[in-house]
């Protein structure tokens, strides 16, 4: 019979995908490779998406950005790694592995009572005006929050990144039905803070990107593109 087909394993640590032992067939399997993880925390890992935040943390009376993109493409590691070097205090809140906190953004909206309630809950963050980036990982798992994202414009007190993986399907309805495509019975519970916001694309690596991990010059870059 033929052999069992080699499996694919995700590696949680470095977010690489590396090849597990068949068992039938024994074939030596490929060990991890840790040059993308020494490139992340040598912070040597340049992403295009940085001079994006840089840009949008200039601005004055910046709007909440939102970034969305595929699953695994860096969007966590990027924001939290700019928000580390930008701000004195990050608070850093994720609704897939915090379930719980969603319960901050359940009731009012008013941003004095969502701090009170995630001071609360996370006892050993601070929360100080002009100096505090608040970043909502897989926010599309709390559609109350992204509504909350007005709030926090109109505040102006905090700076929010949201990321989302899933934004173009449950951040938004269809063009044939805008209000209805995930929540049916629940139309308002689904209000896109459109105006307040600062929607940002993120994409997975790219080859200039992959050159610039190794090594190569912007200017070598620019030649082997033009040719």
């Amino acid at each position: 019979s033929s052999p069992t087909p080699i499996r694919w394993k995700k590696c949680v640590k470095c977010r690489i995908i590396p090849l597990k032992k068949c068992v039938k067939c024994r074939n030596i399997p490929l060990k991890k490779c840790n040059f993308v993880q020494s490139l992340f925390d040598f912070g040597m890992l340049k992403r295009k998406i940085e001079s994006t935040l840089a840009q949008w943390k200039n601005t004055p009376h910046r709007k909440p950005i939102v970034i969305k993109g595929i699953r695994q493409c860096g969007k966590t590691f990027i924001v939290r790694k700019f928000a580390e070097d930008n701000y004195e205090n990050v608070v850093y809140i994720n609704f897939i592995l915090d379930p719980d906190k969603m319960i901050a953004f359940a009731g009012s909206k008013d941003v004095d009572t969502i701090i009170l309630t995630l001071s609360a809950m996370m006892t050993d963050c601070r929360f100080v005006a002009d100096k505090t980036c608040i970043i909502l990982d897989e926010i599309q798992e709390c559609k109350e929050a992204r509504t909350a994202l007005k709030a926090f414009h109109l505040d102006g007190r905090f700076d929010v990144i949201a990321t989302g993986s899933l934004l173009g399907v449950k951040g938004y309805g269809s063009k044939e039905n805008p209000k209805k495509e995930i929540y049916p019975h629940n139309v308002a519970a689904v209000s896109i803070p459109v105006g307040y916001e600062t929607l940002v694309e993120m994409h997975p690596l790219d080859f200039e990107e992959f050159l610039w991990a190794n090594g190569i010059s912007d200017r070598s870059c620019q030649e082997v593109f033009c040719r």
